[in-house]
């Protein structure tokens, strides 16, 4: 069984990423420039025009009551937001 190698991301990486992205740069170029996989690349620029720079910053896990959970399935059901969309609204 072949066993995946992830790798962690400095703060300074995903600056850079974000730098990069500021000065023009696409997805793809940025992850020519990195050597950094485009999936990250796209998540720290959609967190970044989201939130800014605090978007770049670790997210800490949070568990949620049961009530917030049927919240978010009914969000993803009814209005047909995203999963991506709803891990970060939440």
């Amino acid at each position: 069984m072949k066993t995946r190698n992830y790798r962690k991301y400095t703060q300074e990486d995903k600056l850079e990423v974000i730098r990069l992205y500021e000065k023009g740069y696409g997805g793809k170029i940025i992850n020519c420039k990195t050597g950094i996989s485009t999936d990250p690349v796209k998540l720290w620029i959609r967190r970044y025009r989201e939130f800014g720079l605090s978007g770049s910053d670790r997210l800490v896990n949070q568990r949620l009551s049961d009530k917030v959970k049927s919240e978010i399935v009914w969000q993803i059901r009814n209005k047909c937001l995203s999963l991506q969309s709803a891990s970060i609204a939440y």
